[in-house]
């Protein structure tokens, strides 16, 4: 009898935790980085492409049902013919209300982790590492009294498609 106790009381935690523990990183109804970007389209529409770099803009509570980023604006980005990541942004008015509003900031240290020296609410900065084969990079930052957050989700065959290109760097390197 104790033994069934015990056992169903484990059971019982353990269904608890799982509902109430709810956040999970995005599925993108399960599209991965270096994925056909036929896949995401078909899925989500087409990209809009310029410079053979698409964008699909993703609804969040297509892309991660339950994670509370109603605020988020979610896109897919595709180099050629592959998936080269996932762009998270967000912007919201800088107010003095309560740290957990920080919806984005709260979803990238629930799947990625904690993003060390960022806990005070006035911090600003980007931060990067790497995860289970995954590159991520957050930025928070404030323009016009509007807190600005990114979180880009790529791996290191994608990485240089998210960095902008400085035109005279490229221009010089022309002329050698």
């Amino acid at each position: 009898m104790y033994k069934i106790l015990k056992l169903l009381s484990l059971v019982f935690i353990l269904l608890l935790k799982s509902i109430t523990y709810s956040n999970a990183e995005c599925g993108f109804d399960g599209l991965t980085i270096g994925e056909s970007s036929i896949d995401a389209e078909g899925t989500f529409g087409e990209a809009s492409t310029v410079n053979y770099i698409g964008e699909i803009l993703v609804p969040a509570e297509e892309a991660c049902p339950g994670e509370n980023l109603e605020d988020v604006s979610i896109k897919i980005v595709t180099s050629g013919e592959q998936i080269a990541g996932f762009v998270f942004q967000s912007e919201n008015p800088q107010t003095n209300e309560d740290i957990n509003d920080r919806k984005l900031y709260n979803y990238v240290t629930t799947n990625y982790g904690n993003i060390e020296g960022s806990e005070e609410t006035d911090w600003t900065g980007s931060k990067s590492w790497e995860i289970n084969g995954k590159e991520i990079l957050y930025i928070k930052s404030f323009f016009l009294q509007n807190l600005v957050e990114e979180l880009i989700v790529t791996n290191s065959n994608f990485r240089d498609i998210f960095v902008d290109s400085d035109p005279d760097v490229e221009k010089e390197e022309e002329e050698q």
